[in-house]
């Protein structure tokens, strides 16, 4: 689990920080952090100090006992001085308004980092040079987890599932967002050939209807297709695994069936596996 989000008044102004992701040391979540906090200063009208727009006043300095704006030989009247001191503060006060939430949400060691730097959009921009790259390094990495996955017979799937579904969540939180068809095909690949004959199965059914394997279908027939390989009453290996379909990739077909609009039409065994094969191939790991 990541931080805790950070919540804070900041005493020195009215804004306040609700629900604010804390920046991981590792940029892991890099991509909400980023957009949330550009909405948050934003909403707080701050735009155009996140992007460098906002203007400095121009600085005074005293010349014979009087204020003159820098470079001017006139002094500063009482009024422009007034107006002076109101643009200077409210410059400098929202600022520090954007440096205040940054320095809240982010890891002491990326502060050291950042603190230095002449304005806050200067700051925002020190933020994306350490972390743009290190975001997408670590969405690649885990990425990378996910596709490597791979299930070892007779193990527990709820196990093997569970792990891809936490993986799939931790790249949503880096902003790396993977369909349901996406993470169905995943979940194939992870599988081993024992699981080819109930694969095979669903995959006519869904052509039948078509639509894709529904995730959840898949999820509950392929562990309970692993349940059942893992009986004590069960043949190891499973005898003629890849040919004939196995009964839970039979019912799998059968609910699938089920939900075609014409619920009243028969289906005969051969013409759920008489349509034209997909245009891809199925993936099953070696």
């Amino acid at each position: 689990m990541g931080p805790a989000p950070a919540e804070f008044m900041s005493s020195g102004s009215s804004i306040k920080i609700l629900s604010l992701p804390k920046l991981q040391t590792n940029g892991e979540n890099w991509v909400t952090y980023k957009e949330r906090l550009r909405n948050h200063l934003t909403s707080k009208g701050l735009v155009r100090h996140i992007n460098g727009t906002a203007k400095k006043p121009v600085e005074v300095e005293i010349i014979n006992d009087k204020t003159h704006k820098k470079g001017s030989p006139t002094p500063m009247t009482n009024d422009e001085l007034e107006t002076y001191y109101d643009l200077f503060t409210d410059y400098e006060q929202k600022e520090a308004q954007v440096r205040n939430v940054i320095y809240e949400t982010i890891p002491k060691s990326v502060f050291l980092q950042v603190k230095g730097q002449p304005t806050a959009s200067k700051v925002i921009d020190k933020l994306v040079a350490i972390f743009e790259h290190k975001g997408q390094a670590t969405i690649q990495e885990t990425l990378n987890k996910l596709t490597n996955l791979r299930y070892t017979d007779r193990s527990s799937m709820h196990t093997h599932v569970g792990t891809m579904f936490k993986i799939r969540e931790c790249l949503a939180k880096m902003g790396y967002e993977i369909s349901d068809e996406q993470f169905t095909t995943y979940i194939r690949t992870s599988l081993t050939p024992t699981f080819r004959s109930l694969l095979t199965a669903m995959s006519a059914a869904a052509r039948t209807m078509g639509k894709p394997i529904a995730l959840d279908a898949l999820v509950s027939a392929i562990i309970e297709e692993a349940e059942t390989l893992m009986s004590p009453c069960s043949d190891w290996p499973p005898k003629s695994r890849f040919t004939v379909p196995t009964e839970t990739a039979a019912r799998a077909a059968s609910q699938s069936y089920s939900r075609q609009k014409h619920r009243n039409r028969r289906i005969s065994p051969h013409s759920a596996t008489s349509h034209s094969r997909p245009t891809s191939p199925q993936r099953f790991s070696p």
